[in-house]
């Protein structure tokens, strides 16, 4: 008569083709999930670093922003007490705040003034270290910053 742990072995050995079947699974399972792993760490690091990356040169872009909207042309602005952007000067100082208020390499790609706001566009990139693996070396990075033009002390006009 059989105890019940040798009827469990023998129905055991017997579903599984033996005890020496199943030697590799371990092998083969983690030959498919170690690299799938790594896939998603390097999406999640070089995706988070790629956000901090843009928040940075968006920051940098309303910093910008913000100095070129003080950029004005006085001389037409004590005429006609219209404000007016002095194109070349806003241009400077806001490549002057970019780079100063960003860490890396950053351009200013353009300035524009549609109505009293400022608009500045910036281009800057962000060197991956997971995706060059996958042939993206480098991505591009394009941020836009705004501000809004005024004068005045205690109200806009005055």
């Amino acid at each position: 008569m059989e105890t019940l742990s040798r009827c469990w072995k023998k129905g055991l050995r017997r579903a599984t083709g033996g005890p020496g079947r199943e030697k590799g699974q371990a092998l083969v399972l983690m030959v498919i999930a170690l690299p799938l792993a790594m896939v998603l760490v390097g999406l999640v690091v070089d995706g988070g670093l790629m956000y901090l990356a843009h928040r940075s040169a968006t920051t940098a872009a309303n910093l910008a922003a913000q100095a070129a909207s003080h950029a004005i042309d006085e001389n037409h602005f004590r005429q006609t007490n219209l404000l007016r952007l002095d194109q070349a000067r806003a241009l400077g100082v806001a490549g002057e705040y970019a780079v100063l208020n960003h860490r890396g390499d950053i351009a200013v790609t353009g300035i524009a003034l549609e109505g009293r706001w400022v608009t500045v566009g910036v281009v800057t990139h962000y060197d991956t270290m997971f995706l060059r693996l996958a042939g993206m070396a480098r991505v591009l990075l394009h941020a836009r910053g705004r501000a809004y033009a005024a004068y005045g002390i205690d109200r806009e006009g005055q």
